[in-house]
């Protein structure tokens, strides 16, 4: 059964977080003279409290490290990947703040919107995928069983 045995889609899934974090790394490293050090969160809220933010960051990120591995044997496909993906872009943050007090943001698209990396990207796509499995496809599947 798919979702108690371990295989190649857990191996997949980890594989995908590992090499995402691999590249925000990269990228991170690549562009460092370019980048922003956002010492706040998300779109640079906090900033001015950035030790406050570091505690309060890295609190929020050790329990969802720890809900999504205390998770990560009854999830099914689609949270794993999301699940993946969060882990990728808290570790890869984290390792920012460890570093560097603050989290290396060397991606933008224009002054209209704020600079920020590819962890954060994860980060938002495996929120929205762990949130697509709670919302819709839960209730897909709980349709289905009704029919």
């Amino acid at each position: 059964h798919e979702v108690t045995r371990p295989g190649i889609l857990w191996t997949m899934q980890l594989l995908v977080g590992a090499i995402i974090l691999a590249l925000d790394q990269f990228t991170k490293w690549r562009l460092f003279s370019h980048s922003l050090l956002n010492g706040g969160i998300g779109i640079g809220l906090l900033r001015d409290q950035s030790s406050i933010v570091n505690w309060l960051v890295t609190s929020v990120s050790i329990g969802v490290l720890i809900w999504v591995i205390r998770s990560w044997k009854r999830w099914t496909s689609v949270p794993r990947l999301g699940g993946a993906l969060v882990l990728a872009g808290l570790v890869s943050n984290g390792i920012d703040r460890l570093r560097f007090g603050a989290v290396v943001d060397p991606l933008s698209v224009g002054s209209w919107f704020p600079q920020f990396n590819l962890a954060d990207c994860a980060i938002v796509v495996g929120l929205v995928l762990l949130l697509l499995k709670a919302r819709f496809i839960s209730n897909w599947a709980d349709s289905q069983k009704a029919t």
